[in-house]
């Protein structure tokens, strides 16, 4: 070591000029390691990891111990509900085969008022006589088939019987055997009162069937009024036919009637001079038609 170098090694900030000058000229490994440790500084410590931090807690929190027993629940806790019932999808309309006309609906039936109902029957008819004499003359000879109206008040029981009273007129035409034939007759009937049951069959479509008992009276009389003969008589009825329940107090009934009477004659010569009398009785028989209109009122 020369005399100069010791002198500098006395002096740190020359020393370190004298090493920065000389690595500048002749930049070996030894000054390059003597310049990296002046001029350069080191690279920091590397920062240390990072401290994880702790997950949160996702799980749920421990529920707390809810009140329990029968009787919390019946106090506090809401009775369970039930949805409603879903209501069940209409039914799809039947479909049509090919080839085939859809057909109407049916009209819904008409059914009587249950129970105890009033009746009230009008009854268009035609009658006329089938056998049966007036002194040996045939009463249908005398009494000529006429149209009339008979009608009935009644009491039905249920669906299937009635009890009823009627009242029945026809008015009948004069016979050429008539003893006011040539004189002409202002009158000429036939008039009865009936009381009897009635039955029908259960349904808007039915059968019908009559039975009753009563008087009748054969009545003719001049159109002057002076002579006139009545032929009374006691009379059974006996009918059949059908009902027809249109609409719930309406009913159409066709009923064909034959009744049986027993007739009081006389003479038709006296009866030409008012002063007819008794000779014989006679069994005769009618029969009518009639299509009855019934009406219910329930009570």
């Amino acid at each position: 070591m020369s005399v100069n170098e010791v002198r500098l090694l006395g002096r740190p900030s020359l020393v370190a000029a004298a090493l920065a000058c000389s690595a500048l000229i002749s930049p070996s490994a030894a000054r390059a390691d003597a310049y990296d440790s002046l001029f350069k500084t080191s690279p920091p410590p590397p920062a240390p990891a990072p401290t994880p931090r702790p997950a949160p807690n996702t799980a749920a929190p421990a529920a707390a111990a809810a009140p329990g027993g029968a009787a919390y629940d019946q106090l506090f806790k809401p009775p369970p509900t039930t949805a409603p019932p879903e209501a069940a999808p209409p039914a799809a309309p039947p479909t049509a085969v090919a080839g085939e006309a859809a057909k109407p609906a049916a009209p819904p039936r008409a059914e009587p008022p249950p129970g105890t109902a009033i009746e009230v029957s009008l009854r268009p008819l035609y009658g006329f006589w089938l056998s049966g004499s007036v002194a040996g003359t045939p009463v249908a000879e005398v009494f000529k088939p006429g149209a009339g109206i008979a009608g009935s008040l009644g009491l039905r029981i249920g669906s299937t019987w009635v009890l009823f009273a009627e009242g029945e007129r026809v008015a009948y035409g004069v016979g050429d055997s008539s003893p006011y034939a040539a004189v002409g007759a202002s009158k000429s009937y036939g008039q009865g009162f009936w009381v009897g049951a009635r039955a029908r069959t259960a349904g808007s479509i039915g059968l019908l069937g009559d039975l009753a008992v009563g008087h009748s009276v054969l009545h003719q009389e001049t159109r002057d009024g002076e002579g006139s003969f009545d032929l009374p008589s006691f009379a059974a009825r006996v009918g059949a036919g059908g009902s027809l329940r249109v609409a719930r107090m309406l009913a159409l009934e066709p009923m064909l009637t034959l009744s049986a009477a027993q007739l009081q004659t006389f003479d038709l010569a006296t009866a030409r001079t008012g002063a007819a009398s008794d000779t014989s009785r006679s069994l005769a028989f009618a029969l009518s038609a009639g299509v009855a209109a019934t009406f219910d009122f329930e009570l």
